[in-house]
Parts: C-alpha cells; sequence; structure tokens
C-alpha cells in the first residue's frame, strides 16, 4: 500500500514537472515571437506602402538586399525542424543576427520611401508658398481675400502631408485634389492692374481721396465687378 501510493506521487511529480517545463517552454517561444512579430509586421507595412505608393505613381528608390536575412531564416528553420526547442533559435548568433537585420531593414525602408515621398511632393505636387508669403503683393481687394482664406483653409491639409508619407489610398486622392485646387485660385497681384488702380485699392483700406478715383480706376472697378465693392464716407 505504501509502496503503491509512492509510485503514485511519484507519477504526479512527473507529471507535473512535464507540464512545468512545458509551460516554461511556452513561455519562452512566446518570449521571441512576440518581439519578431511586432518587427515583421512593421516591415508587412512598410511593403504594402510601398505597393500603394507606387500604384499612386510615386518613384521609390530600389529596395534593400533580403538575401542575408532570408538565408538567416532557413539555417533557423532547419535547425528547429530537427529540435524544435526555444533555445535551437537562442544557440549561437542567428536569432540576434535576424533580429538585427530585421531592425536595419525597417528603418532603411522608412527612410527611403520618406526621402522618395519628399521628392514626390516637392517635385510633382504644387508648390504652395504659406498664406502669409502668398498675400504678400496681393490687392487688397474682397475676391482676394475670399481666395486667400479659401487658400489657407486647402494649404493647412495639403501641408500636413509634405514630411508625413500617406498610408492610404484615401489620403493620396485627397492630396492630389487638393494639390489641383491649390493651383486652380487665381489671385490679383499689384503688378497685375494699372498703377493707379493699384494705388486706389491700396489707399481705400484706410480711406481713399477721390482724387485717386480718376475714370480710369473707375472703368477698371467696373470692368472687374468690384465697383459695388467701394462706398464714399465724408471724413469729420
Amino acid at each position: 500500500m505504501l509502496l503503491a501510493d509512492a509510485k503514485t506521487a511519484h507519477a504526479r511529480l512527473q507529471t507535473a514537472a512535464a507540464a512545468r517545463d512545458q509551460f516554461d517552454e511556452a513561455q519562452a517561444l512566446s518570449g521571441l515571437h512576440k518581439p519578431l512579430a511586432a518587427k515583421t509586421s512593421a516591415l508587412h507595412g512598410l511593403v504594402a506602402r510601398a505597393a500603394l505608393l507606387r500604384e499612386y505613381g510615386v518613384p521609390l528608390s530600389d529596395c534593400p538586399d533580403f538575401g542575408a536575412m532570408r538565408k538567416t531564416i532557413a539555417n533557423l528553420r532547419e535547425r528547429f525542424d530537427e529540435q524544435p526547442e526555444s533555445r535551437t533559435l537562442t544557440k549561437g548568433k542567428h536569432w540576434d543576427n535576424l533580429s538585427t537585420m530585421l531592425d536595419t531593414i525597417v528603418a532603411s525602408l522608412d527612410a527611403s520611401q520618406r526621402r522618395d515621398w519628399n521628392q514626390y511632393f516637392a517635385n510633382r505636387l504644387f508648390s504652395a508658398l504659406s498664406p502669409e508669403k502668398r498675400k504678400v503683393g496681393l490687392l487688397q481687394t474682397a475676391a482676394n481675400k475670399a481666395a486667400l482664406e479659401e487658400y489657407g483653409r486647402l494649404y493647412d491639409k495639403f501641408s500636413r502631408y509634405r514630411n508625413t508619407v500617406p498610408a492610404s489610398g484615401e489620403a493620396l486622392d485627397d492630396i492630389h485634389r487638393w494639390s489641383e485646387e491649390l493651383s486652380q485660385i487665381k489671385f490679383k497681384a499689384k503688378d497685375d492692374v494699372p498703377a493707379a488702380v493699384a494705388a486706389f485699392i491700396d489707399a481705400a483700406s484706410l480711406g481713399a481721396s477721390l482724387r485717386l478715383l480718376t475714370p480710369e480706376v473707375l472703368d477698371w472697378l467696373r470692368e472687374d465687378g468690384s465697383l459695388e465693392n467701394y462706398v464714399v464716407r465724408v471724413r469729420v
């Protein structure tokens, strides 16, 4: 009876030890998988982003060479198939090398795509000045004011992507639409009108003398459709 109880207890201890070993092994494999999964997820995201950018005509630089990483993965897989244990993966430098390669490739791809996007944004899309710079030299007219407000609204959204690579087709569609809309906004600059007209409009914001309202200015305001924007007030 006592011997039978001892054998039962021993068997239970062996089962518990085996279960503990399996748990420890599962924990060890999970600890290796989580950081690797995060790195591979980042790589897959960059590959998908590259495909999206190419679809929209963004020229991309050549991809890094994946040959060394593929070789390392093949070696690890072969060894793990022979002995499927976590220590098989971490033995030697293969696992650390794979992790370092993934970090390097992810960083290199991301930096390359950012450079390519910056170049595309600067050379292929509308070269938009900031609203502050764009209003320099403009006539102080109601039409210019409305156009500048619309320009500023579009510029704020458009310029956010100057140094940010879009991650969706919807974002790329928006960027191209904003670029086109910005290019279509028209302004009247002082150099676009006769000097007498520019002098009158500049003075009108503070109160222009009637001496500046010459027949030439009146004709221009009528043709421009902006005559009704100006009223006469008596200076007291």
